[in-house]
């Protein structure tokens, strides 16, 4: 089951762009260096999807690399927080209503 901060987590990154994972626990690694650039490295080196085996790597994520189903699940998430965080660099106007609101 998710606990609270996974989903918070999931909830920044899919609705905000935004990766802060100050534990390192989740499937996203922002390379700052890359961050900063504005050309093709931006999209293609700014984020990186970690494997979903490797240990430690948080709560909700507990399968084998062979589990195309959960692999593909998280692929969608990243490109989605991927797409969302370049849309905020260029300011564009996105308007996502989300129904579940948290408090």
């Amino acid at each position: 089951m998710l606990s609270f901060n996974s989903f918070r987590y999931v909830e920044h990154w899919i609705y905000r762009g935004r990766c802060s994972d100050p534990h390192n626990e989740f499937f996203i690694r922002p390379d700052n260096v890359q961050l900063e650039k504005r050309d093709r490295n931006y999209w293609i080196n700014g984020f990186a999807f970690q494997p979903i085996n490797r240990p430690g790597a948080g709560p909700f994520i507990n399968s084998t690399a062979e589990d195309d189903a959960i692999t593909g699940l998280l692929n969608d998430v990243y490109l989605c927080g991927k797409t969302v965080h370049l849309l905020q660099l260029c300011k564009a106007k996105v308007s996502i209503r989300f129904f579940a609101v948290l408090k």
